[in-house]
Parts: C-alpha cells; sequence; structure tokens
C-alpha cells in the first residue's frame, strides 16, 4: 500500500513539476525591461534563469521612465536597479526587503565626496533629487546610459563621479 502511494506521488510530481532540462517548452518565461547597455540586470537574470526553472527574455527600452511604464503596463515581467520610493510603491510590487542595498560613487580620480562639484546621476532616476537634498551645494548631471556617461569627449564628463546602482527589482506579478 505504501509503496503504491509512493509511486502515486512520483508520478503526479514528476506531471506537476517537469525538470527543467527535459522541457524547456513548459519553463516560465519572463521578459525583463532594461536599457541597451545594463549589464547589471542581466547578469543578475542569468544567474535566476541558471538557479530555476525559467526563461528570461530582455527587452530594450530607451530610458528608465519608460522601462518604469512598461512594467505598470504589463509589457515587462520585472524592472531591475529600482530605487524604492513611497509614490514607486503605490505603482509597484517590490520584492522585500527594500532599502538594503548600496549605492556606488565610481570616479577616475580620487576625489572625496565632501570635495565634489558635480556629480552624473541616471536620467530619470530619484538621485538627482537625494542629491538636491542633501548634499544641495552639488550640481547633479543626468546621463542616459553608462556607456554615454563614460565616452570621451561627452557633455557628461563635467562631472567628477557618476553613481553606479544595485537596488531593488520591482515586479508586475503579484506577489506572495
Amino acid at each position: 500500500m505504501a509503496l503504491t502511494r509512493a509511486l502515486i506521488c512520483l508520478l503526479l510530481f514528476g506531471w506537476i513539476f517537469p525538470t527543467a532540462a527535459g522541457n524547456d517548452q513548459l519553463r516560465p518565461t519572463y521578459v525583463v525591461a532594461v536599457e541597451a547597455d545594463d549589464v547589471v540586470s542581466r547578469v543578475l537574470f542569468r544567474a535566476i534563469e541558471k538557479e530555476f526553472p525559467v526563461s528570461i527574455v530582455y527587452r530594450d527600452y530607451p530610458s528608465f521612465d519608460a522601462i518604469l511604464d512598461s512594467v505598470e503596463k504589463g509589457e515587462s515581467d520585472f524592472a531591475a536597479n529600482v530605487t524604492y520610493t513611497v509614490e514607486r510603491e503605490r505603482r509597484f510590487d517590490y520584492s522585500k526587503p527594500t532599502n538594503i542595498e548600496y549605492t556606488y560613487l565610481y570616479s577616475y580620480s580620487e576625489i572625496a565626496l565632501g570635495d565634489l562639484k558635480t556629480i552624473g546621476v541616471p536620467k530619470d532616476t530619484i538621485y538627482s533629487q537625494l542629491i538636491e537634498e542633501h548634499y544641495p551645494e552639488i550640481e547633479t548631471v543626468e546621463y542616459q546610459g553608462y556607456s554615454k556617461a563614460i565616452a570621451r569627449p561627452s557633455p557628461y564628463w563635467k562631472a567628477e563621479k557618476w553613481m553606479v546602482l544595485l537596488t531593488q527589482s520591482i515586479s508586475s506579478n503579484q506577489c506572495c
């Protein structure tokens, strides 16, 4: 009797939860919204794809606002590197916990934060507002994509440092 139950369980679980290796067509596919030069999101979601039985498709968008809009409209399932704000929480489901990530400053020189006169921040992000609130003496220069920020010559080279962001992921799907 116990053996029969065990075989039935194995058959059911094998049918309901097929292995990912032999059943790629049964793997759910998720669309991740990214900018063309967003390497961090691609690395993050490739790791998820290797660890879990899911497939990831990347869809490029021209700006950060377009990425957020695509998630909100359901055109994409996820966006990474999205800082938590109360306003955004009204629009999106955030993975928990929030605001435990670090934000890094990147520079070609050894200039200290207190000595900065200008800083480059990703366009359409909350970082301009945060710098203005906490460091009103520092001018912000918005850039559209990391590759444009570091390209020489570029209007962005006015910035002495650039913000490199590793932040929360948001999802268009309701979660747990």
